[in-house]
């Protein structure tokens, strides 16, 4: 997969720095630029996958 062009995503004034695939999908700053990475288009749906990252790192912490 390219990485695509450099993105920032502003949502409520949070900015995420992330990537453009050609065509349109976003890729999430965590898992990376792979192939097997999830890609997104929206933002919203970036967002809460993000959000769900800091989720799962929570409750290993527990």
């Amino acid at each position: 997969m390219s990485e695509g062009e450099e993105f920032i995503v502003d949502i409520y004034g949070s900015l995420f720095i992330t990537r453009k695939t050609r065509d349109g999908g976003l890729t999430c700053p965590i898992c990376g630029h792979s192939e097997s990475s999830p890609l997104f288009f929206s933002e919203l749906d970036l967002i809460r996958h993000i959000a769900r990252h800091e989720s799962k790192k929570g409750k290993e912490g527990e």
